[in-house]
């Protein structure tokens, strides 16, 4: 054992020995290597008993081959039980294994005592995990969600010159969360699953934290951007890693979920008072504004179908940039707006099949879409994705905005009383607003506090409804300003 394997094997133990609720690494390569040789002999004994029972029903049945086939089944039984005793040694209550093993005993194996035991530790398991669950904190829940190949994809990169940051191990978990198969990534580089705008950094970041040699092995989860077979992007949580156990080189360990969208649930009641849909769809561009993708949503929303975004760093002629969809969006005036507090943009998606080349999509794929392409409004906020000192990507998340039977805005006033003091009375009122326009700057959230005026005894907050729907006049009007600042003043009596 080299001294750089042995420091970082000590750094590991101490870790571990210190914070009781701390992932091993080690224990989540050794449990998946377990489980994908579970799972291989699984299939392996399953087609052999198919074969065994097959030939058994043939009247001339060869005695040989029946023979041969129960040999296999012994033998992957046996490894089973191998890949079994691992497991619980390294997660005794793993719950998905102890169901799957059930299964095979009972519908293979025809072992239904041992089987239905599996199923009752599964129970005794799962009720046990339940009860703990209130008295665990928050952040021990989150680190326990990468436990017990619990929907996680881990993945294994090499730091080899020659396969800098290529996967040299990867569960199954890869094809539920990302959609590829787990032999189609084996040997690829990890960019594979990012984003176009963001992959090609990826090996950069990793040369340099390696690098700058501050080697964390706390469990410091992160938050990213993954991108599907099919080319839509969703949010992921990583927990990464240096592999402690070294055979030549230093390699990375990284274990991937899907996004539990706790941050996003305290906007929801908040969303709901502004006349917002909760569902939260997203739009990734460079820093340009060129589209790289969208998220899955966006499909049955808006019709944008991951083909339509060719992202590609040295060719602009075929990329789409987001004003073409949204024309307001990328304009100076309404970008700080966007980004600090959100605004309602206007899309238009239904002349996209016009710009973009026909052969992209083939027709069922067309016909897929194109009831979806069309006119709608979506309250946008923007967050910016730093990559390096100078350059960044742009992630903007839309919300639908609700409208009444009527078609005018659900949206939210927020009144604030003028008089003296420091405290404020709020009461929040859904009503629907007309527009006397002195400037037309879009449609927004303005959070501006109006200059108080004779005519003004009360400044409000108002989500604008958009201004192609605006409503019949209403014993409200509103202007709608540039100066000082995008800003929506409603007229109250004094």
């Amino acid at each position: 054992m080299g001294e750089i394997e042995q420091e970082l094997w000590s750094h590991h133990v101490k870790q571990s020995d210190k914070q009781s609720n701390y992932i091993d690494i080690t224990k989540l390569y050794d449990y998946n290597r377990a489980f994908l040789a579970f799972q291989k002999n699984e299939v392996l004994a399953t087609m052999a008993s198919l074969k065994f029972w097959r030939e058994l029903q043939d009247k001339d049945f060869n005695a040989s081959k029946l023979q041969s086939y129960g040999y296999q089944i012994s033998k992957c039984l046996g490894q089973i039980q191998d890949a079994a005793i691992e497991i619980a040694r390294v997660y005794p209550e793993d719950i998905k294994f102890q169901f799957r093993y059930g299964m095979f005993l009972i519908k293979i194996i025809n072992n239904d005592f041992d089987g239905t035991e599996c199923f009752k530790l599964a129970q005794n398991i799962y009720i046990n995990k339940v009860d703990k669950r209130d008295e665990s904190r928050t952040q021990q829940r989150q680190q326990a969600r990468f436990e017990d190949n619990a929907a996680s994809c881990f993945a294994l990169l090499s730091t080899d010159s020659q396969n800098f940051c290529h996967i040299v191990h990867i569960n199954d978990e890869v094809e539920t969360i990302f959609g590829y198969k787990r032999k189609e990534l084996l040997g690829e580089n990890i960019r594979a699953l990012m984003p176009p705008v963001l992959g090609p950094f990826h090996d950069g970041f990793v040369k340099k934290y390696l690098a700058s040699g501050k080697v964390e092995l706390s469990d410091k989860i992160k938050q990213s951007l993954g991108q599907s077979k099919d080319g839509y992007i969703f949010q992921i949580d990583i927990l990464i890693k240096i592999y402690p156990k070294i055979s030549g080189e230093i390699q990375l360990a990284g274990v991937l979920q899907k996004s539990i969208l706790s941050q996003q649930v305290n906007h929801i009641n908040q969303d709901t008072m502004l006349g917002l849909d909760h569902v939260q769809h997203m739009i990734l561009t460079d820093q340009k504004g060129y589209v790289s993708n969208a998220s899955f949503g966006m499909l049955n929303t808006l019709g944008l179908h991951p083909k339509f975004f060719r992202y590609q760093h040295d060719s602009l002629m075929s990329m789409i940039r987001l004003d073409f969809i949204a024309p307001t969006a990328l304009d100076p005036g309404n970008i700080e707006l966007i980004e600090s507090d959100g605004m309602a943009v206007p899309f238009d998606t239904s002349e996209l099949l016009a710009k973009v080349e026909s052969e992209q999509l083939n027709h069922d794929e067309i016909e897929l879409v194109r009831p979806y392409l069309k006119k709608q409004d979506f309250f946008v906020r923007m967050k910016k994705i730093p990559i390096s000192e100078t350059y960044h990507a742009n992630l903007y998340i839309l919300q639908s905005i609700k409208l009444r039977l009527d078609g005018s805005s659900i949206v939210r006033q927020q009144i604030i009383s003028s008089g003296g003091g420091n405290d404020e009375e709020r009461q929040d009122i859904n009503f629907p607003i007309s527009f006397n326009i002195e400037k037309k700057v879009g449609l927004s959230l303005c959070r501006k506090r109006v200059l108080k005026k004779e005519a003004l005894t009360k400044p409000a907050l108002v989500l604008c409804p958009p201004l192609a729907q605006a409503p019949a006049p209403s014993q409200r009007q509103c202007v709608i300003s540039r100066k000082p600042s995008p800003t929506v003043v409603c007229l109250e009596p004094s």
